[in-house]
């Protein structure tokens, strides 16, 4: 889990974006990363998770979604406003049951 830094934006309780300006052959670009606090964590409400018994047609339950509790996010979303990062990163507390993805391994 994060520390969290008192320079980072509170998008949400237990939601903190943290930005910087990073420089790749002289041009700069914003660079952004997601983290949550302690007992908290967060969902990519346009993540797809594919299933063969889940229908096209609804969204998937809480517990068929994967959530995180750290993201770097892609260039395209330095652009992005705070409200539309709050409309596809949802914090919620964390519990038992959830499956947390980051960096590569999985953790209850």
């Amino acid at each position: 889990m994060a520390t969290i830094d008192k320079n980072w934006i509170k998008l949400q309780n237990g939601l903190y974006l943290e930005e910087y300006d990073l420089v790749i052959g002289g041009n700069t670009y914003l660079r952004r990363k997601l983290h949550s606090s302690d007992g908290y964590c967060f969902k990519d409400m346009g993540d797809i998770i594919w299933d063969e018994e889940l229908e096209a047609e609804r969204q998937p339950t809480d517990e068929e979604r994967v959530y995180y509790t750290y993201m770097s996010l892609a260039i395209g979303y330095s652009s992005w406003t705070y409200e539309q990062l709050n409309n596809k990163f949802i914090s919620v507390q964390k519990e038992d049951w959830m499956e947390i993805v980051n960096n590569g391994f999985n953790s209850k």
